[in-house]
């Protein structure tokens, strides 16, 4: 997890201000997550449990423009 941590990190100070894109696939079990920069492309995936509470926090916490969560 830590490895994830420093990948988003990195992803965070990079992009600063440009729009992040956010795709979810929900599921009753999971969700899926993949963070998208436009210029970069796909920056990191993960799974996560499907508490909306819990991925609101997570998506917060990024630090970074969200444009869209789709």
């Amino acid at each position: 997890m830590v490895k994830k941590a420093t990948r988003i990190s990195r992803f965070v100070a990079v992009v600063e201000d440009r729009p992040t894109y956010i795709a979810l696939d929900v599921h009753k079990k999971t969700n899926s997550v993949v963070l998208f920069d436009p210029e970069d492309g796909i920056v990191d995936t993960y799974t996560c449990p499907p508490a909306e509470e819990a991925l609101i926090k997570q998506l917060s916490r990024l630090g970074c423009r969200i444009a869209h969560v789709v």
